[in-house]
């Protein structure tokens, strides 16, 4: 799991700090490994003007914020990111909008699913 994930995962006091910590403490990713393809994306949301100010920031304003880092960590090593956001984007206009997940990473050719599509591709089967 990439740091900033479980950061964020683990920084509320409920069962899902609880199960990440069990599942996940010994299985970090390093974000910082992933600092080229991280600029990358930055300089795309800049560049692109999709976004003001307004919404490219609230993916840049914090380094520690995990979506950009996300993309840029499975763009490096050609990872899928499980996601429920929806692929929408700007529409015409420049957002104020966070970007999302889906929108960017496929940008990057970075692929993206949701977990129901996950859970189909890989046969689940609940008891």
């Amino acid at each position: 799991m990439l740091d900033r994930v479980y950061n964020e995962l683990t920084s509320k006091n409920d069962d899902l700090k609880n199960w990440t910590k069990q599942n996940y403490q010994n299985k970090i990713i390093k974000a910082d490994d992933c600092i080229a393809e991280y600029t990358q994306i930055t300089q795309y949301l800049l560049a692109s003007n999709l976004w003001t100010a307004a919404g490219y920031q609230e993916w840049t304003a914090k380094y520690e914020k995990a979506d950009p880092w996300l993309i840029a960590c499975a763009m490096k090593n050609s990872y899928t990111i499980l996601t429920d956001e929806r692929s929408t984007g700007p529409n015409g206009n420049k957002s104020d909008n966070e970007p999302k997940i889906p929108f960017v990473a496929n940008e990057f050719n970075v692929p993206t699913m949701n977990f129901w599509t996950f859970l189909a591709e890989n046969n689940f089967v609940a008891n």
